[in-house]
C-alpha cells in the first residue's frame, strides 16, 4: 500500500509478470505517457527516427528530426511518467529509440498489443482501431506512407510533415482509449472470475 502510495510504478513493474502489466495501468493512469515513432525503415540500425509523438494529461507533443528530436527532450518526455504504453513498443520503438539515440528507457512499459490479444483484438494498431470503433480525423496511412511523406519532406513539402505529423499524434492519442478498453476488460474478466470461486 505504501508503494501504491508512493507511485512506485517501478516495484510493481518488478512485482508483476510480464501477463499482469496491464495492472499497472489501472494504478497509474494519470502519470501514463503514450508514445508512438516514425521511422524512415524497420532496421534500428540503418534508418532513423523521424518523429516521436507523446500523449500525457491531454496533451501531445511531437518532436521532429532535424528540428527538436533529441535524447535530451526524448529523456524529458518519460522523466515525469510513472508508466510507458505502446503498441509493439516493446519489439519496436523502445530499441528503435535506445539504438538511435543511445539512452536507456527504463521506466516501466506497457506494450498494449499482448493486453490486446488476451482479449481477442489482433492485428496491427489501425484494425484494432477499426473493431473498437475508434475514429481518425485522416484518411488511414501505412508505415510505408509514413516514410514516403517523410523524402516528401526532406524534398520540401511542408504539407507531407504536418500530414506525417498528425498520423504520428493520432497513433499515439488513440492509444489512450485503446489502454482503456483492453485495461477495462481486462479487469472484469478477472474479478468475474474471482467472484465464481
Amino acid at each position: 500500500d505504501e508503494r501504491l502510495d508512493d507511485g512506485d510504478a517501478a516495484y510493481f513493474d518488478r512485482a508483476f509478470p510480464s501477463g499482469e502489466r496491464w495492472r499497472l495501468y489501472e494504478n497509474f493512469r494519470s502519470e501514463t505517457c503514450f508514445f508512438d515513432i516514425e521511422t524512415t525503415g524497420l532496421d534500428e540500425h540503418r534508418d532513423r527516427v523521424t518523429t516521436v509523438s507523446f500523449h500525457r494529461d491531454g496533451e501531445t507533443t511531437t518532436l521532429v528530426a532535424g528540428e527538436d528530436l533529441t535524447a535530451e527532450a526524448i529523456a524529458a518526455e518519460f522523466r515525469d511518467a510513472s508508466l510507458l504504453a505502446t503498441f509493439n513498443g516493446a519489439r519496436f520503438d523502445v530499441p528503435f529509440l535506445e539504438s538511435s539515440f543511445d539512452i536507456e528507457v527504463d521506466t516501466p512499459h506497457l506494450d498494449l498489443m499482448y493486453p490486446a490479444k488476451r482479449i481477442g483484438l489482433s492485428g496491427g494498431l489501425k484494425p484494432i482501431e477499426k473493431q473498437l470503433g475508434i475514429e481518425r480525423d485522416r484518411p488511414d496511412i501505412s508505415g510505408r506512407d509514413a516514410v514516403r511523406l517523410w523524402r516528401e519532406y526532406e524534398r520540401g513539402d511542408e504539407d507531407a510533415l504536418d500530414t506525417l505529423v498528425s498520423y504520428n499524434r493520432e497513433d499515439a492519442e488513440n492509444l489512450r482509449t485503446l489502454a482503456d478498453v483492453v485495461c477495462e476488460s481486462l479487469h472484469e474478466s478477472v474479478f468475474v472470475d474471482e467472484r465464481e470461486l
